[in-house]
């Protein structure tokens, strides 16, 4: 099987808010879940050249899923099932 990470783009989840969605979602996947992840804040840029900077990013967090290709990926409802919203269900894979 393949290796997927999934980036988390977006601002900063506030302190507090809820994520009562997510453990159905690990449920679901089950053994398909590599990592859970994790937030990321006060990341660094890493430069080809060997520099860093501080430089803001919108990614806000990680997890890593194994499937057998893209669409066995996005069959496992991720999107759907975390960000109900119009703009994030409707992503397709090419070609559909």
């Amino acid at each position: 099987m393949k290796k997927f990470i999934l980036l988390y783009k977006g601002p900063a989840t506030p302190p507090g808010a809820s994520h009562e969605k997510w453990p159905p979602w690990f449920n679901k996947v089950g053994d398909k879940l590599v990592d859970k992840g994790s937030p990321m804040d006060n990341g660094l840029v890493l430069h080809r050249d060997g520099s860093k900077s501080d430089t803001a990013t919108d990614f806000n967090g990680y997890s890593i899923i194994q499937a057998e290709n893209i669409n066995d990926a996005i069959s496992l409802g991720f999107i759907k099932q975390l960000f109900p919203s119009p703009a994030r269900s409707s992503t397709r894979p090419a070609g559909e």
